[in-house]
């Protein structure tokens, strides 16, 4: 809860279905013993050792552990690759390693997430999960398909009302009030622009509110232990809550608008696993748990040209809702992917 008794909303139940803050304080405790975020290369076998803690006398009967991995590739695609079920016994007051779980990583690039739930009976005693990102691994192949990615520090152009920054040497940029970003993109030369079937573009944005700890070229980093405004210092970045700000984001390819799409909020939490994981071990944190929502845009292959250069334009029109921009690159964020367009070839 914040101060004032509203909610916060901390994420987790998109992570693990129905997990709250509640399981990380359960007496029936199942973790990995291993970091809760590993970088790994593609097509690993990890030995997960289990550590147990029931700090409890109270035998809930047989114990039954599922576990699944789960991720998000290069598209921000969702997909389950491994699960398991096995009985665990219980022992009052136990603190230990019980078991281990062999995980078969997949090949492909991506972020991935092993669930794990515990159960008693038929109820759900504790729920937890682990991270995994696969950066050394396969690229996203498909027949007849080509992805081309751009970081989004790459712009060529901008110019923002309020403010823009960029965020860790690029990982992520933002720009606040209205104006744009604007990117020049060459094709691969060998893409038969004429036998293209259908293309778009997906990236991870969001909105991003001007905060006071952007009023500063270096935000405020020292201790108030009495603070009201939760966008002034700048080791914390305000927890998503039931009051979102909503920007209206335009893409235009080429001169032609392709589409208009709502970003509901400038969200961090538990969601934001990239942005957490990529926080130097300098004792400061920039934009930690921010993350965005998967945005994907249909192109029409007539404005793609022949020319194999794309002049792709995001921008914030100058209205209400003018709430800012935030485009985030493949390890920052929640999706582990940079701006991608996606081109389909009929041969």
């Amino acid at each position: 809860m914040k101060a004032d008794r509203s909610e916060k909303i901390d994420g987790l139940d998109d992570l693990v279905p129905d997990m709250t803050m509640a399981d990380f304080h359960s007496p029936y405790y199942i973790s990995p013993d291993y970091p809760l975020y590993s970088e790994v290369q593609g097509g690993a076998q990890l030995m997960i050792p289990l550590y147990a803690s029931f700090m409890t006398d109270q035998d809930p009967g047989q114990l039954l552990l599922e576990t699944e991995l789960v991720g998000w590739n290069q598209l921000g695609e969702f997909h389950t690759f491994q699960s398991d079920r096995r009985e665990m016994n219980f022992t009052p007051y136990m603190s230990c390693i019980s078991d281990s779980l062999l995980l078969e990583m997949p090949e492909e690039k991506g972020l991935y997430l092993l669930r794990l739930i515990l159960k008693g009976g038929n109820k759900v005693l504790h729920r937890n999960f682990t991270t995994f990102h696969i950066k050394e691994g396969q690229d996203l192949t498909r027949e007849k398909m080509r992805l081309v990615s751009f970081p989004p520090a790459s712009f060529t152009a901008s110019e923002w009302s309020q403010k823009q920054n960029v965020v860790l040497d690029g990982l992520k940029v933002n720009g606040m009030g209205s104006g744009y970003f604007e990117y020049h993109i060459q094709l691969p030369e060998d893409i038969d622009m004429q036998s293209v079937k259908s293309a778009r573009l997906i990236l991870e944005a969001s909105s991003r509110k001007f905060y006071t700890r952007d009023e500063k070229e270096e935000p405020d980093y020292s201790f108030n232990p009495i603070n009201t405004d939760s966008g002034k210092p700048g080791n914390a970045y305000p927890m998503t809550d039931t009051t979102p700000w909503p920007s209206v984001l335009e893409v235009a390819i080429n001169g032609t608008t392709i589409g208009r799409h709502t970003l509901s909020d400038d969200p961090a939490d538990h969601r934001g696993i990239l942005s957490w994981a990529a926080q130097p071990h300098n004792s400061r944190l920039s934009e930690a748990g921010t993350y965005g929502e998967l945005v994907s845009l249909e192109i029409p292959p007539k404005i793609l040209g022949v020319e194999h250069m794309l002049t792709i334009r995001f921008s914030v029109p100058k209205e209400k809702a003018a709430g800012g921009l935030a485009i985030y690159g493949k390890d920052f964020g929640r999706y582990p992917l940079d701006p991608t367009v996606e081109i389909t070839l009929k041969r």
